[in-house]
This record gives C-alpha cells, structure tokens and sequence, in this order.
C-alpha cells in the first residue's frame, strides 16, 4: 500500500497547531519576526535525505524533502502532511538530529499514531487526556495554544513523545499491556509514562 492510501483516513491537523508546537519545541521563529525566505541549497537537501533515510527504511514510509516551503504551505512548521504526503522543509533542518526529530514527529506523529487512534474508540482518548499532569497540561496549553481540542492535544503530546524513540522492555511492554486488560474493566486506570511509550511502540509495530 502506498503511502497516499495509507492515510486517507487520517484526520488533517492545524496548520496552525503543529506550526505553534513544533515552533516552540525547536525554538523556531515565527515567520511574522523572521521569515524563512532563503530555501536549502541541494547539497543540503541531499543531506537531510541521508540523514532520516534509516528511519524511512525502518517505518517503510518516504518523506519528500524539499528546499523550502511550495505556495500554499506554512514557512515555519518543519514537517507537513500536504494532501497524503509527508513533506520536510530542508532549510528549517540544521543538523542530522533535529532532521531525525522532525521526521519521526511527522511520520510517528502526524501519520501513523492518527492512524493506530483512529480505530479505538473515544474513551480511549479521554482516559490519556485524564492522566496528564498539570504541567503537562499547562506545557501543552502554552505550546499550542488555550483553544486547542483535546484529540488534537493528546496527538501532538503523543507526538512530541515518538522524538524521545523510547522502545519499552519486554517487562515494560508486558506490564502495559496487562494494564491495559484492566482498564476495559476498570477505566479509571491511569495512564503512565510506559503506557504511552507502549501505545506508539503498538501503532509503529501495526503500521
């Protein structure tokens, strides 16, 4: 299956929400203050290629990396879901780690855990939304913004989460997923830090 058929079932976020977060995450600019005119040169572009090219083979999923911003895309959000694909602004990349963050938040993030989501149901979404934290709450809420809808929320949380490339222990997995046994009998389980892990260790592992 092709990566276009793959996620016409995902539901398109903000422009607005991901630029706002991915900004504040990368301590990126606000077009408005600096905009992000000059485009990457091609050896740049060759070069952000090679670097996330061993988690592209890993999530069989390309991202197409181009010099700057096409007409109609956002200058500042470093990766873009644009009608299927998945795109990355090479002249907001300045080293192989950040390229390799901003791929896995686009394609872990944006793509696939949406995805793996999309098939459980709403009470899922609440119950992560309920074990957050005030400061993550609050970190949240000043990243993204006070309006933001709480399945947007707990995506670009899940999101952030998938650049940390944590992949639980078997001890960890097990025990997630015998929590996750007791929570379809017992809901208000709360949700841990592993438990989440878990969950996008799940959505990479069916994708």
């Amino acid at each position: 299956m092709n990566n276009t058929a793959r996620i016409q079932e995902v539901a398109d976020l903000s422009i607005e929400v991901i630029k706002k977060a991915f900004i504040k995450r990368h301590q990126f600019q606000a077009a408005n203050e600096h905009p992000l005119t000059v485009a990457a040169t091609n050896d740049h572009v060759e070069a952000v290629k090679r670097w996330i090219a061993p988690l592209e083979f890993d999530h069989n999923f390309k991202a197409n990396v181009i010099n700057c911003a096409k007409p109609g895309m956002s200058e500042e959000a470093a990766t873009q879901v644009v009608s299927g694909e998945l795109f990355i602004l090479a002249n907001i990349v300045n080293n192989e780690k950040q390229a390799r963050d901003i791929y896995t938040y686009g394609c872990v993030g944006l793509i696939i855990i949406p995805k793996y989501l999309a098939k459980k149901s709403e009470r899922v979404m609440k119950q992560i939304h309920s074990g957050l934290t005030e400061d993550q709450m609050e970190n949240l809420a000043k990243t993204c913004g006070e309006t933001i809808d709480m399945r947007s929320l707990i995506l670009l949380h899940l999101a952030d989460l998938a650049t940390l490339m944590i992949t639980p222990t078997f001890i960890e997995r097990r025990d997630s997923w015998q929590r996750q046994l007791v929570r379809k009998v017992y809901p208000r389980l709360a949700w841990r830090s592993n438990d989440l892990h878990y969950l996008i260790h799940r959505a990479i592992r069916d994708w």
